[in-house]
């Protein structure tokens, strides 16, 4: 058997592992996903959905990483890929809470502001139907919100 010679695994290491490693630009740029992540925990808070910290590091490792090939992803596909991979699968429930936080998160992810949580889900559907932003994890939250009123109880997995 021939011993290999010049190769390595370094391709394979990560190049993030702790927020606090960060350089200055590497923190500079992750103040706006940070500042965006408070927003969203802020309705997510209602329900006791928060963000934790890895789940906030995670985020930014990838946005760093979209960075470096943004002609294969955009910054906005990336970021709504992070919200239907960190985000959404933490809400999950039968409190009415739970309907009121995804109900605001489509508002906010939508970028037409605060709905009524009264709305209807085809209210919904209706004002942000032309939205190309978020569109994965709007369409994802549409479904959950559906589940929720048609069976009391939604889940990102069901």
């Amino acid at each position: 058997m021939e011993k290999l010679e010049g190769i390595n695994n370094d391709f394979l290491k990560a190049k993030y592992l702790h927020y606090k490693d960060l350089s200055g630009d590497e923190k500079e740029y992750s103040r706006k996903i940070i500042n965006t992540l408070k927003e969203i925990d802020e309705i997510l808070k209602e329900a006791d959905f928060q963000i934790g910290y890895r789940i906030r590091d995670e985020l930014c490792f990838y946005m760093l990483y979209q960075r470096e090939i943004e002609g294969i992803i955009s910054y906005e596909e990336a970021f709504d890929f992070q919200i239907m991979q960190k985000i959404l699968p933490r809400i999950q429930g039968s409190s009415s809470r739970v309907k009121k936080s995804i109900v605001k998160l489509i508002g906010y992810l939508s970028g037409k502001g605060d709905f009524d949580e009264n709305y209807s889900v085809e209210e919904i559907e209706k004002l942000v139907k032309e939205v190309t932003k978020n569109r994965r994890s709007i369409n994802k939250l549409l479904f959950m919100l559906r589940r929720y009123e048609d069976d009391g109880f939604t889940s990102f997995w069901i």
